[in-house]
């Protein structure tokens, strides 16, 4: 991955801690070292205000070059480094937006200003201590949600949650890593303590982004399948991460965990998927991708690795975490807990 050495302030506003004015930042990249110096000073810091709440940034996926918006929010204790919890949008994307013709697919993306889950998500992990940090896949690759001819090939792959969406977690991880603070310059998340939780597509995002990958067979090939079609030059394979370049735990709401036979048949005792840290499941009963990400957990029993931990909600469909439910609440702790024990 490319580092940070770089930035350019565009905007700069100091707020309330309930307040959602934005600080915007643009990162610019340039090759250099990930490894930290012998006096352990963070290479290439990128230096935010003790007085900022909420920021915006951008930074580089290097494999498309686009520009992933970062929307980060900061808790009031700042003693020490800070835990950090990464989201993955689902297929509507982070942000408040608008169907202008009623056609039931969102034409304008409000960049920067959250929607409802993404600030009730922002709200629960500050309160809980965490950096909360939601990145946008979508509006840097000319759509607002998962809909219309995003479904299919080809510009499904443009906005794959099987190995686009897992190099913008990287990108994001490793500028997560460069943050310091301006006054200080002490670094201002720790490394060790960052996790990862992904909605639907972006569950599957999660999930790819924490495949072991050193799990894959020598002859492995890399393709996907759609309506009878198996595409292979335009799929990518999974990035290598080295093992200080990961986060710590992942949770998954509702994923789409099949990958189109990215990972092999899961279902059939053939895939080769594993994880290199212990995940959370939530699968509600009456969603159709349930199934597969059953077949996915009975997967990664079978090939080792990061341990899964799967609750099942009775009577509850795809997208529950936005309906205001009595699970919903419930799994929001669970995934609170989980995210703690894995970080003591």
């Amino acid at each position: 991955m490319k580092n940070y050495n770089s930035f350019k302030i565009l905007k700069t506003l100091t707020c309330l801690q309930a307040c959602s004015v934005l600080l915007f930042v643009l990162i610019a990249c340039n090759k250099g070292s990930d490894d930290p110096g012998k006096d352990n000073k963070i290479t290439n810091p990128v230096p935010i205000g003790e007085n900022t709440t909420t920021i915006l940034l951008e930074v580089i996926n290097e494999t498309d070059g686009k520009s992933i918006p970062i929307y980060l929010a900061l808790p009031g204790e700042r003693s020490a480094p800070l835990k950090a919890v990464l989201v993955l949008h689902g297929s509507g994307g982070p942000w408040d937006d608008d169907d202008l013709d009623g056609d039931g697919i969102v034409e304008t993306c409000n960049v920067g200003t959250p929607s409802r889950q993404t600030r009730e998500w922002r709200d629960l992990l500050i309160e809980n201590g965490f950096v909360a940090v939601f990145a946008d896949s979508y509006s840097p690759r000319n759509t607002c949600e998962n809909e219309g001819a995003y479904k299919n090939p080809p510009l499904k792959f443009v906005i794959s949650g099987t190995f686009i969406r897992n190099r913008d977690a990287y990108a994001i991880l490793n500028l997560l890593k460069r943050l310091v603070w301006k006054e200080s310059e002490l670094p201002i998340i720790d490394p060790e303590r960052i996790a990862l939780v992904g909605f639907s597509d972006g569950g599957t995002s999660a999930e790819s982004t924490l495949f072991d990958v050193a799990a894959t067979p020598a002859s492995w090939q890399w393709k996907q399948s759609f309506s009878g079609n198996t595409y292979t030059t335009e799929v990518l394979p999974p990035p290598a991460v080295p093992e200080k370049d990961r986060f710590v735990a992942g949770v998954f709401y509702y994923p789409g965990s099949f990958h189109n036979s990215y990972y092999g048949n899961i279902c059939s005792g053939d895939g080769i998927y594993k994880s290199y840290c212990d995940v959370l499941f939530h699968l509600p009963e009456e969603d159709p991708l349930t199934d597969n990400s059953n077949c996915l957990v009975e997967t990664m029993i079978q090939n080792g690795g990061g341990i899964p931990t799967v609750f099942d909600y009775a009577g509850l469909d795809h997208g529950f975490d936005d309906d205001d439910t009595e699970e919903s609440e419930l799994a929001r702790a669970r995934s609170i807990a989980f995210i703690l024990s894995k970080m003591n």
